[in-house]
């Protein structure tokens, strides 16, 4: 009987491991993929809705160098800078030289131990990004040549970033961060990863809010030998809300008359911040081939949602974005 349960035992555990996956990227030289990148985003203000727009980009990849410390690869990516201007202008074709602002090449290395991913030139990175920016200032000033100061003060911290490779690989990361998902963690099906890092704050650039993101295999094809992994991130942003409310208490006594009851108004704008509310959250439905350990597709949705009392509103943005690997 005793070693009936011990075998039974055995053979639980034994199952046990056979559902712990840890995925390392074994990419070949020369695999060349097609990211097709498809963006619907959806607006809504107090529920009703105020916008719905869509995308469509495209990337190509290729691994050109594999070695036993590291992977090399590059990302040809479309000019959306230059598809922005042919929006706004339709002769750019006859009056700008394309050629100087054609498609650019990204060239990255990762390790294959840590999974850190490095942006050689991310300098030329920086250069495309800031010419395709006075590319649209050209294009600005010709319909109204009394908006510089005002495409300055928006557009000129903005450039301020882009002074680091970590600031202008952020800017390329969502065209290709979701290849990367899969690997370098201990994946048991049904049994989530949870993992706390810190996120930029897409309320306020060059700052950072702390995150928390849960990783869930969620389906394995052992046949096929392919995997669903979900993942769902949702950043704190309690910081930076009680930042936004000491805030405007401090512009109500700023602003408050001489008569003025200043502890009233104080506690009133407290009561009235109290209903502030923002959440901010993303997630991912990636479909993964365990035999090439490439992502076949990817189905990212990232929400916001803010109830803003001052101005009795509440809004909320959602994008949906489908990536196909090919």
């Amino acid at each position: 009987m005793r070693f009936s349960i011990t075998l039974l035992l055995l053979c639980f555990c034994m199952g046990s491991i056979a559902q712990s996956y840890n995925f390392q990227p074994d990419w070949k030289k020369g695999d060349s993929k097609t990211i097709k990148i498809e963006t619907r985003t959806l607006d809504f203000e107090d529920g009703e809705q105020t916008k719905d727009e869509f995308e469509e980009n495209e990337a190509k990849i290729k691994v050109t160098k594999v070695t036993e410390a590291t992977i090399i690869f590059s990302v040809k990516m479309k000019n959306q800078v230059l598809s922005k201007a042919k929006e706004m202008y339709e002769n750019i074709d006859q009056e700008v030289k394309v050629k100087d602002y054609e498609d650019l090449t990204l060239i990255y290395e990762m390790d294959r131990n840590t999974l850190d991913r490095k942006l050689i030139n991310w300098e030329e990175a920086r250069d495309f990004i800031t010419n395709g920016v006075g590319l649209m200032k050209e294009l600005a000033l010709e319909k109204d040549p009394d908006g510089e100061s005002t495409f300055d003060a928006i557009l000129g911290p903005l450039m301020g970033m882009f002074n680091s490779e970590e600031m202008v690989a952020s800017m390329y990361d969502p065209y290709i961060g979701f290849l990367f998902v899969p690997f370098g963690k201990e994946l048991n099906k049904d049994s989530p990863v949870v993992v706390t890092d810190e996120e930029d704050n897409p309320m306020q650039p060059g700052s950072t809010v702390s995150s928390t993101t849960t990783y869930t295999l969620t389906a394995v094809d052992t046949k096929k030998n392919t995997c669903n992994i979900n993942t769902r991130m949702d950043l704190d942003m309690s910081m930076f809300l009680d930042m936004m409310k000491t805030m405007m208490v401090k512009l109500a006594t700023a602003f408050a008359d001489s008569n003025d009851n200043v502890e009233a108004m104080v506690e009133e704008k407290m009561k009235e911040m109290e209903s502030m509310k923002m959440e901010v959250y993303n997630t991912q439905e990636i479909s993964f081939d365990m035999s090439s350990t490439w992502v076949t597709k990817a189905v990212m949705t990232a929400g916001s949602e803010m109830v803003d009392p001052t101005k009795n509103a509440s809004r909320k943005k959602t994008s949906i974005t489908t990536y196909t690997v090919y």
